[in-house]
């Protein structure tokens, strides 16, 4: 498994006996200037030869690309090596010219929906195998319980939360627009915003997010959790997930 070297999985990986390989990979934004821009693509470049190198020795075959930005540090392997590259597309493409380029440096492309399938060119390759679930690991039985992430402050209270990176494109001001109007007809309602700006992109967003509570006086009615990582016990103590 070859992850950034700045990655928060790596052991997790290795606790589960994966072999681990981290790389200098580059956090994509837009704001970047045009110099840092450039420099971003030589090292691109010399990471790409690195896992070439790897693939070459270690004899892989198949290379799992899970993400756009995944595909662009592997794409050269198809020139310089023997291995077939599947490629995840799990978000949003903007620019439909980038969905029909990379999928030609993809042998299979895998997509999370129909909606994503739609913005590729229409080919055999492209297949939609939608995310699956553990049923049995996500059953409220399987979970404990006894952990009261979110506390009740009376028993009649609807939880309603959100998970998710506080980004601008999770949209959490929609979440904040949402809560605003079912207060009005659930007044025992309190919402959870739950996620946060990991690599600190964003720290206006938080802000106008923190702003639209204080304007529309719901403050009492919507609680920041911030990060947490035991998803299954705050999914098994809300009553409505709005995603």
């Amino acid at each position: 498994v070859a992850l950034p070297s700045y990655s928060a999985l790596k052991q997790r990986f290795e606790g589960d006996g994966y072999r681990v390989i981290t790389i200098d990979m580059v956090r994509f934004s837009k704001r970047r200037t045009f110099g840092r821009h450039l420099h971003h693509f030589f090292q691109i470049l010399r990471q790409s030869a690195h896992l070439s190198q790897i693939i070459a020795s270690e004899k892989i075959d198949i290379v799992w690309a899970n993400s756009l930005q995944s595909l662009i540090y592997v794409f050269p392997i198809r020139f310089i090596t023997k291995a077939k590259v599947i490629w995840s597309v799990r978000d949003n493409i903007s620019n439909k010219w980038k969905g029909y380029l990379f999928s030609l440096f993809a042998t299979q492309v895998i997509c999370i929906s129909e909606y994503i399938r739609s913005q590729l060119p229409s080919n055999k390759k492209n297949k939609v195998i939608y995310n699956g679930v553990d049923l049995d690991l996500w059953k409220p039985e399987a979970i404990n319980c006894n952990v009261r992430i979110l506390k009740r402050k009376e028993a009649s209270t609807v939880h309603i939360g959100n998970i998710g990176q506080l980004i601008p494109w999770k949209n959490q001001l929609h979440f904040i627009s949402i809560a605003i109007i079912i207060s009005r007809f659930i007044p025992n309602a309190h919402f959870f915003i739950i996620g946060e700006d990991l690599f600190n992109d964003y720290p206006e967003y938080r802000r106008e997010l923190e702003k639209k509570v204080i304007e529309a006086d719901m403050a009492d009615s919507i609680t920041f959790l911030g990060h947490n990582d035991d998803i299954k016990s705050i999914i098994n103590d809300l009553d409505i997930i709005i995603h």
